[in-house]
């Protein structure tokens, strides 16, 4: 239902009323369908998997490395606190999740990737751009999530 003004029908603008007219319209039906392809597919995610990094001593911040716009920054030697930046963007702002659970500083700091052992990784999925819902964060460098051995066999 549509109401029109009176004002808005008459020809001088001078003589304004209150009230209304009263015009019906047909009713509209709309049919369509959801791309769930385009919806499941509308953000930028690199999966590594095992295969990846198999007999190699590399440690988890080094394999994320290799992927285009990531670099590692390492604070010491091997085996030392290592960030990871994603498309030169400071580690402290790429979160860093390990099954759903968010592993950096509770103080705003970046995660500590050195730490993890690729042993216990099964894979490492990385979204430089747009981030899915489920991690509820708007961080400016991603997100990179960390699915171990022990919670895919749950599933």
């Amino acid at each position: 239902m549509l109401i029109e003004p009176l004002w808005a029908s008459q020809e001088s603008p001078d003589s304004l009323k209150l009230g209304a007219n009263v015009v019906e319209l047909t009713p509209v039906t709309v049919k369509g369908e959801k791309n769930h392809f385009l919806l499941s597919q509308s953000h930028s995610v690199s999966i590594i998997k095992p295969d990846e990094w198999k007999g190699t001593l590399k440690n988890t911040a080094d394999v994320i490395a290799e992927l285009a716009g990531v670099q590692t920054r390492r604070y010491g030697s091997v085996g030392s606190f290592q960030t990871v930046s994603v498309r030169g963007v400071k580690g402290k702002e790429v979160s860093v999740f390990l099954d759903g659970v968010l592993l950096n500083s509770p103080l705003g700091g970046p995660a500590d990737l050195a730490s993890l052992s690729l042993h216990q990784i099964k894979e490492k999925h990385v979204y430089k751009s747009i981030i899915p819902l489920e991690f509820g964060t708007s961080n400016l460098g991603g997100v990179i999530h960390l699915i171990s051995k022990n919670a895919s066999n749950k599933k």
